[in-house]
């Protein structure tokens, strides 16, 4: 952040009138979206077709609580869901297997169908 800082403070003196402030936010905003709202029904029905099981959806923490821009997207009345491979967790290296990723390649697809072809009827 020092740097950052710096580069901010070295235009700011080259430009005239112009001032800078460099701060850091760590806190996202929660959000919550109905399981059967477009989206998080596709994606569950998307999942529960290629893995042959049913995905458990939540929309409380931890999942609601992670840094994307999915609450900002909700508060614009944007439908926005989270999925991905592996379990939660928030470590380096979190170990997911080549097999999990390529599913989750065709739940993406077929999810991406499906929205789209709701949202054209």
């Amino acid at each position: 952040m020092a740097s950052f800082k710096k580069v901010v403070d070295t235009v700011c003196q080259e430009l005239t009138g112009l001032s800078g402030k460099v701060a850091t936010c760590n806190q996202k905003g929660v959000y919550r979206i109905a399981s059967d709202e477009l989206g998080a029904r596709d994606l569950v029905n998307a999942h529960s077709g290629v893995t042959g099981s049913f995905e458990d959806s939540t929309t409380g923490l931890p999942c609601g609580a992670c840094v994307t821009d999915s609450a900002e997207m909700v508060d614009c009345g944007i439908s926005a869901v989270l999925y991905g491979p592996g379990v939660w967790r928030t470590e380096p290296n979190e170990k997911i297997t080549f097999d999990a990723l390529t599913s989750d390649v065709l739940v993406y697809e077929l999810s991406s169908i499906e929205v789209v072809s709701s949202s054209s009827d």
